[in-house]
Order: structure tokens, then sequence, then C-alpha cells
């Protein structure tokens, strides 16, 4: 005949209290989460450093008519996907966004990639140069 344990079990061990004075302390792993602090009308306290002005999105044109811009980035070897890419582009409708390319190269190799992507689109092809305004229906 085997003996049966009687020992009470852990929860039976906790003193007779109120149940949530049983549980575990707020944030414990055992127990429940800790609970979110108050949330308070008062302000809170000013920044040490003043307010930065957000850049002018990269999706607004020097007219202020706003379109998305799309970037897409190739190794060199990406030359046949921007090829794909813009020869699946409908051919009768303006998409209404900017495609900024971005193609991995050494650092004195010249691109040539607006020349060849010239060859996929209809829309205007620009080799990026700095302050240029970004505009809908054109590659960069």
């Amino acid at each position: 005949m085997t003996k049966k344990n009687t020992a009470p079990s852990e929860a039976a061990k906790l003193p007779d209290k109120a149940p949530e004075a049983a549980a575990a302390a707020p944030g414990d792993l055992a127990g429940t989460p800790a609970p979110a602090p108050a949330l308070s009308a008062e302000p809170a306290p000013a920044a040490s450093t003043p307010a930065i002005e957000p850049a002018t999105p990269p999706y607004v044109e020097a007219t202020g008519a706003r379109f998305p811009v799309v970037g897409i980035g190739a190794s060199a070897g990406g030359l046949a996907a921007f090829e794909a890419f813009f020869s699946a582009m409908p051919a009768g409708a303006d998409p209404g966004m900017a495609f900024v390319l971005v193609q991995h190269l050494a650092p004195d190799h010249k691109s040539i990639l607006s020349d060849l992507i010239r060859r996929y689109t209809r829309m205007q092809v620009f080799q990026v140069e700095d302050g240029m305004v970004v505009r809908p229906n054109c590659a960069y």
C-alpha cells in the first residue's frame, strides 16, 4: 500500500487573506502585471532641448501637391530587376508617384543607370543632383 501525500498544497500554505492580498506582488513574474501608472492632468515637464521643426516630407512637391515617393534599391547586378519593374508598369497611365532608384556601385564607378532606365519607361528620368525637386511621374 502506498502512502498518500498529505502535505498541504502551496495555495493552502498562504495565510487567510483577501484574494488580492494572497496574489504575488504587482510586477512579479509569478503574479499579475503591475498596474499602469495613473494618468495625470498636469502637463509634462518642458524638455531641456528646443523642439525641432519637422523637415518637409519627401512627398510634397514645391507646389504643395502630395504624392508618394517610391524608393527601390538594388545591387550592382540589379539592372534586370529595374528593367522588369518599369517594363511591367501600365503604359497608358501616369503612376502619380516618383521613383528613386538606388544602386550599389563602387564609389569610383560612373553610373549610367539613368540612361539605361530611359529605355524601359516613358517617364522622365533624371540623374539626382543636390537640391533637386522631386516631381511625380518621374524616375530619379
